[in-house]
């Protein structure tokens, strides 16, 4: 079996455009320590930090992590305070002596009661704390053109099976894509949704010859094999009624700005990138999660 990574989602994309700015790092007179406060869940095995931690000391120099649980006192009332949804959470004092890096920090923070709070693009996060629990469900985004797709789906289908777990599947459009590519895409979500509607039974064996096939445009011959017919789905698949059923399937993917996959949310609160799936892990989180 492949060994699996369940990696805690992050905006490497954004950090890469920072990291390759040119700026003067050795801003920091006397390598005064910097004191940065982390808020995170210290109980989490899952959830990393280190990649923000490297990039924070290659561009303020010597720092002080200040790691503190968002169960403490302490840090409950730095959430009230800066209203902060999201772990980890860095906070940053607002007074840095070079300018250059503050101007960077700040394009990726907000100011908040003495902190510049690193947003979630450079922070990263893996916990979201102003959704409500939704106990023993998996959702899972992606895109038809993901790597390691149909392995990743039918692993979490079927532990989800084994499990008693609400199991949720969201098709994302990628945002960089061709024109062309972006019509595709849009044309082959709307529709695996109408077969959804009108062949519910038939939908996860289309789902999966369409994932193996995608960069066939015979897409006909995949339904027929599927058992669909696509004369009873035709009406629907070219109607305004499947284009605002697909504007809301992606609601939730708009509303946690999940661009790219494979992305899994955990109980309405855990957010991580998956690669592969390991079932230990996937256990291991659904065990620390409830």
């Amino acid at each position: 079996m492949k060994k699996i990574w369940l990696m805690l989602l992050f905006a490497f994309a954004i950090c890469g455009s920072l990291y390759a700015k040119k700026i003067n790092t050795e801003g920091n007179p006397g390598k005064k320590i910097i004191d940065v406060l982390v808020i995170t869940d210290k109980k989490c095995p899952f959830c990393i930090i280190s990649p923000t931690e490297k990039y924070l000391k290659k561009i303020l120099g010597v720092i002080n992590f200040k790691i503190i649980d968002y169960r403490e006192p302490k840090a409950k009332k730095l959430i009230r305070k800066c209203n902060i949804n999201y772990l980890p959470s860095f906070l940053i004092p607002d007074k840095i002596n070079n300018k250059d890096v503050f101007s960077i920090i700040a394009d990726h923070a907000k100011k908040k009661d003495g902190y510049l709070i690193l947003s979630k693009e450079l922070s990263g996060e893996f916990m979201l704390l102003d959704r409500r629990k939704i106990p023993s469900r998996i959702d899972v985004f992606f895109s038809l053109y993901d790597n390691n797709l149909a392995g990743v789906l039918k692993s979490l289908k079927k532990f989800c099976k084994d499990k008693r777990i609400s199991f949720g599947i969201h098709i994302i459009d990628k945002q960089k894509d061709t024109p062309f590519v972006a019509l595709a895409q849009r044309e082959e979500k709307e529709r695996l949704l109408a077969v959804e509607m009108v062949y519910p039974s038939k939908f996860w064996s289309y789902l999966m010859k369409r994932i193996d096939n995608i960069n066939s445009t015979f897409w006909i011959n995949d339904m027929e094999s599927a058992g669909i017919d696509y004369s009873k789905i035709k009406g629907l698949v070219h109607s305004d009624k499947i284009k605002v059923i697909a504007n809301k399937s992606s609601a939730l993917s708009r509303e946690l700005g999940i661009r790219d996959g494979i992305v899994m949310l955990v109980d309405n609160i855990m957010i991580f990138r998956v690669y592969n799936i390991l079932r230990g892990n996937l256990e291991a989180i659904m065990n620390y999660v409830q």
